[in-house]
Parts: C-alpha cells; structure tokens; sequence
C-alpha cells in the first residue's frame, strides 16, 4: 500500500479509482499478493498525454523494490457520441479508466533468532 502510495504522490495527474488486494496462499511465493487498481488520467490531457502518462506512472510502478511485474489489464473504451446526425459525429472518451495488475515480490523473512 505505500508503495502504490508513494507513486500515487509522485504522479499527480492519475487517480486512483478503485483498489482490490488479494492474497493467494496456494500459489507459488512470487504470485501470492496482487494489487488490482483503477486508475485514470485527470485533467484535459489528450489521448497521446494519456498514453505517455500512463506509461510514466507503470514505469515509476515497475522501479519499485516491492513490485515483481505490473500488467495493463485495460484501456479506455472509446465510444461514438451522436448529435442527431449521423454525419455529424464526434468520437469521445466515456470514462478514461486503465486497469493495472500489480504483482508484488514476496516479503523477505527475517532471519530465525540464532542464525547468521
């Protein structure tokens, strides 16, 4: 969670939307915990700022010590808003919303009292 945080803070233009932790103790120790979130880009930034911001924040994901991988999982759906005119149309954003899978490296264990 301070993970996500600490690159939330350092990344003003995403917002977290959503956030699902889950915990897989039968899986391989690599694959236990997984963040998925909801993030989207704020502000008036068009669709290539978008891109380069998103691609910014997984990049400053993926650099942190805790994250093992980050998927993209989903991207904005564009849809067609129609004024009445089906010549007259503008294609629009409903919803800019980027799902993320964050995998996150196990936790180191603390060596037992006694070993070196």
């Amino acid at each position: 969670m301070q993970t996500l945080s600490a690159v939330l803070d350092e990344s003003p233009a995403i917002q977290l939307n959503q956030l699902t932790w889950q915990v897989y103790p039968e899986k391989p120790m690599n694959e236990q915990e997984t963040a998925l979130i909801s993030v989207e880009v704020i502000g008036d930034a068009g669709a290539h700022q978008q891109d380069f911001l998103l691609a910014n924040f997984i990049r400053k994901l993926k650099s942190q010590p805790m994250v093992g991988m980050v998927s993209l999982l989903g991207m904005p759906a564009k849809a067609s808003l129609m004024t009445g005119n089906t010549l007259d149309e503008k294609t629009v954003f409903h919803r800019p919303e980027f799902k993320l899978k964050i995998d996150l490296k196990p936790a180191q264990l603390a060596p037992l009292a006694g070993e070196k």
